[in-house]
C-alpha cells in the first residue's frame, strides 16, 4: 500500500509529539480522510472524549486545516527525499511494535538506517548521566558489549556520557544498535558525535519523531525518552543523580509497563559517580543487575537466542493494516461473559440478558489477544485468582496490561432490548445501599491515596530552596487539574523550552507529574 506521506507529515506536525492520536487513526485510517473532514472534526472528537488535548492545542490543530500547513509539509517531505531518509507510521509493519502499546505513540518516525530487521529482537534501553564517572563508562561498555553479543539490540539516546558509551560498545561488538534523538535527522547533537551518528545509521538506525530542520530544544528530550523506553522491553540506568534525565526515562518505562534495571555500580565503594537517582530507583523496586547475563536470565532466554515471537495484539493487527479482525463481530469467551452476573453490574452502561440468564455490559466489548490471557480460577482459593482479578481490573481501563482492548461504543445497539425491570431493580438496590458501606469505601480510597502520597514522599523530599526560581514560580501556578505546556507558557510568558526544562526539574524532584498530551499537574505533598 502506498502511503500518502504528505498528509501523514501534516498530521504529525499539527498534533505534535506526546499526544495520543490512536483514536484518529482508528476512525479515519489515513490522515487525508481526517483532513477532508475539516477543522470542526476536532471539536467533535473532543466532545466524544476520543482525544484529550488542551484548548490551546485544539486551536492550533484547527488552524492547521489549510493550504499553508500542507505547503509546510511539502517542504519537509522534500527534505526527507533529499536526505535519503525513511519514514514509518503506526499502520506500517516496519513501525516498532512496542511503540504501538504506549499511550502517546509517535505519529510518524523519521529513520536514517534500517529498522525492519530488528522487529523481533530483544531491545534494551541503556541510559544515564551525561557527566558520568570513568568507572560507569567502563561498566556501560562491558554491559552493552555483552548485550549486543548475546543478540539484544541496545537502544540509547546518543547523548554524551552513558548514551555514547552504550552505542560505541554495541558497534564494537559488530552488532546493530538504535539511537533515538531529540532533533531533526539533519542535525547532530551533540556535534562531537557526528562520526558515531553515521556509524549507528550504517549499522542500525537513528530515529526521530521530529521533522528535518528541528533544532535540539530542551523540551524535545523528555518526549524523546518515552520512545527509548517504549521501544525497549526494559531500561537499564547505569548512573543517575537525583535530578538526572535518566530518571524521567525510568519513570516513562514504569508507566509503559516496561522493566527497570539498575546496574550495581552504585554499590561499589570505589566508584566516584553520582548514584543518588540509582539508589532511589532501587528503593522503588527496580531490578538490580550485575551484567547482561542477569537480563537474559530475567527474560528467560540464553545469550544468542531470539525471544519468542509474541502474537499480535488487537491494535497491532488493526494498525498494521491486517484489518481482518472485525470490531463488531467477535466472540467473548464464555467464562468472561459469565463473570459479569446481573448482581455484579454497576457500570452505568446498561445491559442485556442472554438466554442462560447471565448478563454482560451493553455498549462494551472486550477484544482479547489470541493467547496470553490467564485461565479463570476454579474457586476463590485458587492460586490463579489474584492474576485473574488483576486481568479483569485491567480490562476496565482503555487497554489492559494483558493486551486486551476495551471498546466502548457511543450508542447502544438499537436491536438490543433493555430489560427495564431488571435495570430498575438494580438502580433501586444501588439507591437503597447503606450509607455506611459507601462511606467505608470512601475511607478506604482516601487511605490508599494517603499511603501512595506517603510512599512518594519517602523517595522524593527535596528542599524547595534547591529548585530554580522558574521552577518555584511554576509551582505557584500548578494545581491538581492538568494544564498544557503551551497554556502554561502563555500564562507565565516564558519560552516553551525553558518551561519544559523547569518542569522536568520539578518532575524529577517529585513535585509534578506529566500526563499524555504534554500536560502537567501538581502532586500533593
Amino acid at each position: 500500500m502506498v502511503r500518502d506521506w504528505l498528509y501523514w507529515i501534516w498530521f504529525a506536525e499539527a498534533f505534535g509529539p506526546g499526544v495520543d492520536c490512536r483514536a484518529v487513526i482508528e476512525e479515519y485510517g489515513e490522515p487525508r480522510a481526517f483532513y477532508n473532514e475539516g477543522e470542526n472534526v476536532i471539536d467533535e472528537l473532543r466532545r466524544r472524549g476520543r482525544i484529550k488535548i488542551s484548548t490551546a492545542r485544539a486551536d492550533r490543530i484547527r488552524d492547521s486545516f489549510n493550504e499553508d500547513s500542507l505547503d509546510d509539509a511539502k517542504r519537509i517531505l522534500d527534505k526527507v527525499y533529499r536526505l535519503g531518509l525513511k519514514m514509518t507510521v503506526p499502520v506500517d509493519g516496519t513501525y516498532p511494535k512496542g511503540l504501538r502499546r504506549i499511550s502517546a505513540m509517535p505519529i510518524l518516525l523519521y529513520i536514517k538506517g534500517e529498522l525492519t530487521e530488528q522487529q523481533n529482537d530483544l531491545m534494551i534501553g541503556v541510559v544515564g548521566s551525561r557527566k558520568c564517572s570513568a568507572y560507569s563508562l567502563q561498566r556501560t561498555k562491558k554491559l552493552c558489549r555483552e548485550l549486543a553479543g548475546g543478540g539484544a539490540i541496545v537502544v540509547s539516546g546518543l547523548a554524551e556520557g552513558i548514551d555514547t558509551a552504550a552505542a560505541q560498545a554495541a558497534l564494537q561488538a559488530d552488532k546493530k544498535t538504535i539511537a533515538v534523538v531529540g532533533c531533526g535527522l539533519d542535525r547532530v547533537y551533540p556535534a562531537c558525535n557526528r562520526g558515531l551518528f553515521e556509524k549507528v545509521a550504517q549499522n542500525g538506525a537513528v530515529i526521530s519523531e521530529y521533522a528535518p530542520g528541528t533544532p535540539p530544544r530542551a523540551m524535545n528530550f523528555p518526549q524523546r525518552n518515552r520512545i527509548i523506553s517504549g521501544m525497549s522491553s526494559g531500561v537499564v540506568v547505569v548512573e543517575a543523580g537525583s535530578k538526572s534525565g535518566a530518571l524521567i526515562t525510568a519513570k516513562d518505562a514504569e508507566k509503559q509497563n516496561r522493566d527497570v534495571f539498575v546496574l550495581d555500580c552504585f554499590e561499589d565503594s570505589n566508584s566516584e559517580g553520582d548514584f543518588q537517582g540509582c539508589r532511589l530507583l532501587a528503593l522503588r523496586g527496580a531490578n538490580k543487575i550485575a551484567g547482561a547475563s542477569d537480563i537474559f536470565e530475567y527474560y528467560g532466554q540464553k545469550a544468542g537466542e531470539a525471544p519468542d515471537d509474541e502474537s499480535f495484539l488487537w491494535e497491532d493487527r488493526y494498525l498494521a493494516g491486517e484489518q481482518d479482525c472485525e470490531l463488531y463481530d467477535f466472540d467473548e469467551p464464555e467464562w468472561l461473559a459469565k463473570r459479569y452476573h446481573a448482581s455484579d453490574i454497576n457500570r452505568g452502561q446498561g445491559d442485556s440478558e442472554t438466554g442462560d440468564g447471565w448478563h454482560h455490559p451493553k455498549g462494551v466489548r472486550i477484544v482479547l489477544p489470541e493467547r496470553g490471557w490467564p485461565e479463570p480460577p476454579i474457586c476463590a482459593a485458587d492460586p490463579k485468582t489474584k492474576k485473574f482479578n488483576s486481568f479483569l481490573k485491567s480490562m476496565s481501563s482503555e487497554r489492559g496490561i494483558y493486551g486486551g482492548t476495551v471498546i466502548t461504543f457511543d450508542r447502544y445497539n438499537e436491536d438490543e432490548v433493555t430489560d427495564k425491570k431488571s435495570l430498575a431493580m438494580r438502580k433501586a438496590e444501588k439507591i437503597s445501599e447503606p450509607a455506611k458501606r459507601k462511606n467505608t469505601n470512601i475511607m478506604q480510597r482516601e487511605s490508599h491515596i494517603k499511603a501512595e502520597r506517603t510512599k512518594e514522599e519517602a523517595f522524593f523530599d527535596p528542599d524547595l530552596q534547591e529548585l530554580s526560581e522558574l521552577a518555584r514560580t511554576i509551582l505557584k501556578e500548578l494545581s491538581d487539574i492538568p494544564i498544557g505546556l503551551e497554556e502554561l507558557s502563555g500564562m507565565l510568558d516564558v519560552r516553551v523550552d525553558k518551561l519544559a526544562a523547569a518542569l522536568a526539574e520539578l518532575e524529577i524532584s517529585g513535585f509534578v507529574k506529566s500526563i499524555p498530551g504534554a500536560r502537567y499537574m501538581l502532586i500533593e505533598k
